[in-house]
């Protein structure tokens, strides 16, 4: 009798863009696929099942008493475990354990998502990072802080937040209350996932955003691209637009490539698609932070565009211990460069200036409506682009950007 086909259990899916792209790296690969949608607020999760790229059954699991109570449902048909967003990119793990298939060290979980935890596992492997000054938990402990020793400007953060929510560079105390007593009081997502609600205190680093989309397999760097990142002025800096494609430094991938590496180590990884970010300064690698999950904004889109490599194919063949396609590491790029622009409500579409082409303009907010500001909640639509030349791509995203120029205090790393 032949055996039945692999199936994959995609964990919490919540964007209609990613798991589209997971469904079709499903179907490229011939597995069959069970979705499964966490209802927090009603204690449940349904489990949607596909066989051959059609609706199958679904099922509802009562996990008031945890999340085991669904491994049973999930044991006879599932061959691996597949994280689709930051909010499953933990429980992945341990379910995997719990149905015996591909997984990571369980150890380094706490630090996929807790940055304080993060922090503490990459300074063990000497990454260059921004100095944590302290951890608060109540507004008490923020006025209790010696705040006449700290030397401006600084970065707030929440611990274990989501998308950049209130991370924020700061230049006065006050401005640094107001961020902590809001994130002190977000203790819970929309959904009912629970935050920890402690805020962290970080030295400020100054230089250009990127992030690196890396492949690992079999605790090996198999892959590495370079996104570049646009972010809005001072002080928020939100992400507005990202760039695929356009030259690097050699010595700007070596670097990081050799970052990412570390990464790999501090937190153990066999199998997994990180996105790293970090800033170039002075010729050396910062990371800001890191997720072992695909990034999101369509950065996979990007890659897949620019540098052919379909990231959620390669995470679905990594969890069912299938040999990933790239092979060097080095794939072919696609002529210039390829972009996304998010639209706001003081940024509202535009012509797109030649040679930049506009491949798909999305709005899904009402424009006549605008919030001001450019978080990821004031965004109103997107614009996917492509440009034979990467600098015209790149000067069309960087309208709205902060200034290059800098009057910071160059990167120093903590004193060990």
């Amino acid at each position: 009798m032949a055996a039945p086909p692999a199936s994959v259990t995609l964990l919490m899916p919540r964007e209609a863009w990613i798991l589209s792209r997971f469904m079709a790296a499903c179907l490229a690969e011939g597995v069959d696929t069970t979705l499964c949608f966490e209802q927090p607020r009603q204690g449940t999760w349904q489990l949607v099942h596909y066989v051959n790229g059609e609706y199958g059954d679904s099922t509802g699991i009562d996990v008031r008493t945890g999340w085991q109570a669904a491994v049973p449902a999930l044991q006879a048909r599932t061959s691996a475990v597949v994280p689709t967003s930051e909010f499953s990119v933990q429980l992945c793990e341990h379910l995997a354990v719990a149905l015996g298939v591909m997984h990571n060290p369980l150890d380094a979980v706490p630090a996929y998502r807790d940055k304080y935890a993060m922090r503490q596992r990459f300074q063990a492997v000497d990454i260059p990072q921004p100095e944590i000054l302290a951890r608060f938990t109540s507004l008490a402990q923020v006025d209790r802080w010696e705040w006449a020793s700290a030397r401006f400007p600084l970065v707030v953060k929440p611990q274990d937040l989501t998308s950049s929510l209130y991370v924020q560079r700061v230049d006065t105390v006050e401005q640094a209350r107001g961020l902590y007593r809001r994130i002190f009081k977000h203790t819970q997502s929309f959904g009912g996932v629970p935050f920890s609600g402690a805020g962290l205190l970080e030295t400020w680093v100054d230089g250009p955003e990127y992030s690196a989309e890396c492949v690992v397999q079999d605790g090996g760097l198999a892959a590495l691209f370079v996104t570049t990142k646009f972010v809005s002025r001072f002080p928020a800096c939100d992400e507005i637009g990202h760039l695929s494609g356009g030259p690097v430094d050699a010595g700007h991938q070596a670097a990081i490539e050799a970052v990412a590496r570390r990464i790999v180590q501090a937190w153990g990884l066999e199998g997994a698609v990180l996105h790293v970010e970090y800033k170039w300064v002075q010729g050396r690698v910062v990371v800001m932070e890191a997720a072992c999950r695909i990034g999101g904004d369509f950065i996979s889109e990007l890659v897949h565009r620019q540098h052919g490599v379909d990231l959620e194919r390669e995470l679905v063949r990594i969890r069912l211990r299938r040999p990933v396609t790239v092979a060097d590491g080095r794939p072919a790029q696609a002529d210039g460069a390829h972009g996304v622009r998010f639209l706001f409500g003081d940024s509202l579409p535009r012509d797109v200036p030649a040679p930049v082409t506009l491949l798909r303009q999305v709005t899904y907010r009402r424009a006549s409506h605008p919030a001001p500001g450019f978080g990821i909640h004031q965004r109103i639509g997107y614009q996917l682009l492509h440009s034979p030349c990467a600098e015209s791509l790149r000067a069309y995203l960087s309208t709205d950007c902060k200034p290059a120029a800098s009057t910071a205090a160059a990167f120093e790393p903590p004193s060990s």
